[in-house]
């Protein structure tokens, strides 16, 4: 993530993102809000929903990472500056 300074502070950036990673324990569960603090930015909304809508459409016999995508969601973070 990378921001300048010539951009207007009225502007909003819109992060579709999945914390499948963070389940699989290959990120830290803050690294979004670690992102924006480091950068002046600021989480405004945080709309949510399932990784997978059908639970039962995983295939867990050909997926080995099925049961954790079960647990996962989808994120669309709203993001602003300070």
């Amino acid at each position: 993530m990378s921001s300048q300074s010539t951009l207007t502070k009225n502007g909003i950036l819109l992060l579709y993102y999945s914390d499948l990673s963070q389940i699989l324990g290959i990120q830290n569960k803050d690294r979004i809000e670690e992102l924006c603090k480091e950068h002046n930015l600021t989480i405004t909304n945080v709309y949510k929903t399932k990784f997978i809508e059908d639970q039962n459409a995983a295939n867990t016999e050909k997926d080995p990472i099925a049961n954790f995508k079960n647990q996962a969601k989808v994120l669309l973070y709203e993001i602003t500056r300070l």
